[in-house]
């Protein structure tokens, strides 16, 4: 026998009277019509202020919700069928990993695009994660009609979760057309409700619980509608089968639900402002600091951009000075240092200062490993070394790469040790020998 819809209602309204703790603000619960906000629904809420009655009812819209609404704390029931609960062990307990991990994990259990659902996850205490699937569509749809009303969101949980949880039991509630089942903390599945049989997928996850070890004591049934036969039940699924009278709302001892839809990815979405005002101070600081850094950085560019101008400007004016002839400047430093370099080339001092004679020594000394470097003088425009190398080497090969370099080289002394000659070696680039100096 197909269930009557508006027995939803009945069941529902009950679970706004439930007892609830917001930590001394006042609470609003919602229960969410499947579909919500796109299809037409009855939105029930219960209402209740620290210490007073509680007001329950229900509306079509958010906008009819009681007065005092946008003050309360808003713990959302979403719709059972919107959210799989399941459980995975993954070999990692880092974050990113599992995050990257629990697509592939679950795979069989997924009907859409992994890309297209929110993973919500918790670890257990045998490093088990109990794992909540939900289309990110829906979650987005639920998120910002609810904001959009200027609630104050608190959580998003299935409303299979809220079956009381018996001690090595589970329990299940009819709920309109549909039997919430509830095998865990965390855990439990929906499935059509029918009252002369359990629904087929109760009995294989029976059968599988019982194959896996891991079979119930009883099966505790909330709102169980007349003509429900607890004996016959009992013999399709093979466990005890226990009516409970009063409602799985009255019932309840979880003053909170036990899961939060919004605790990982969409917690950024839907922040609650409320939880963030003792770190309001700090945020104020880093932000008087960030914009400080920035003033600072600033006035300290703009103070050395005027420097460079004003340098700029002097070398520039400086080389038009010297050097009257240069009509563009684009690079008053370089544009100096060349014109200084073609002028000392033109008077011939170019080659025979110091660092010249030295690069072009340095590139046939390099060329000959096994001759070492002992000293060197630079006076008189020549450059003098003094040189170790091996007894089989000749000095005069040696003159003459230094020489093949367009350099002059004279060999002022020759002295032969055990294996080894030392020597010295004057270099300079004019054609005249410059005057000699004490050897």
């Amino acid at each position: 026998m197909k269930l009557r819809f508006n027995r939803l209602s009945t069941i529902a309204r009950a679970a706004m009277v439930a007892p609830a703790r917001t930590g001394g603000g006042p609470r609003l619960d919602l229960v969410l019509p499947r579909g919500f906000p796109h299809a037409t629904g009855k939105l029930l809420w219960r209402w209740r202020r620290p210490g007073g009655d509680a007001q329950t009812g229900e509306a079509e819209q958010l906008s009819e919700l009681p007065a005092g609404s946008l003050d309360a704390f808003v713990f959302v029931w979403t719709p059972a069928a919107d959210t799989v609960l399941t459980e995975a062990r993954l070999p990692t307990t880092s974050r990113a990993k599992i995050a990257q991990a629990l697509p592939f994990a679950l795979e069989d259990q997924l009907l859409g695009d992994p890309e297209q659902l929110n993973f919500s996850w918790w670890r257990e205490t045998d490093n088990r994660l109990s794992v909540a699937v939900t289309s990110r569509e829906r979650l987005r749809a639920w998120t910002d009609a609810l904001i959009q009303a200027k609630l104050r969101l608190k959580s998003l949980c299935p409303v299979t979760l809220a079956v009381p949880l018996a001690p090595d039991c589970w329990s299940a509630a009819f709920l309109g057309d549909e039997l919430l089942v509830r095998r865990g903390t965390k855990s439990g599945f929906v499935c059509p409700a029918s009252v002369e049989n359990p629904p087929a997928l109760l009995i294989a996850a029976l059968q599988e619980a019982t194959r896996d070890k891991r079979a119930p004591e009883c099966l505790v049934l909330f709102h169980a509608p007349g003509g429900l036969r607890a004996d016959a039940w009992q013999s399709r699924l093979g466990v005890p089968v226990r009516i409970e009278k009063p409602s799985m709302w009255e019932a309840t001892t979880e003053p909170q639900p036990p899961i939060n839809l919004l605790a990982r990815e969409l917690a950024a979405s839907v922040i609650n402002l409320d939880a963030l005002r003792p770190y309001l101070v700090a945020a104020v600081a880093l932000l008087l600091w960030v914009v400080g850094s920035i003033a600072f950085d600033a006035t300290e560019w703009w103070r050395l951009k005027r420097q460079h101008t004003q340098a700029t400007n002097e070398m520039t004016r400086l080389l038009r000075d010297v050097f009257p002839e240069v009509k563009t400047v684009l690079d008053p430093a370089v544009q100096m240092q060349r014109n200084l370099e073609a002028l000392q080339t033109r008077q011939g001092a170019g080659n025979v200062d110091f660092l010249p004679l030295l690069a072009r020594a340095t590139k046939v000394l390099r060329a000959s490993p096994r001759v070492r470097v002992r000293g060197l003088r630079y006076a008189d425009r020549a450059l003098t070394l003094e040189l170790t190398w091996p007894t089989p080497a000749s000095p005069e090969a040696l003159r003459a790469a230094l020489e093949a370099s367009g350099l002059h080289a004279e060999l002022l002394a020759v002295t032969p040790r055990a294996g080894e000659v030392d020597g010295r070696v004057r270099l300079y680039t004019d054609t005249k020998t410059p005057s000699k100096g004490p050897s």
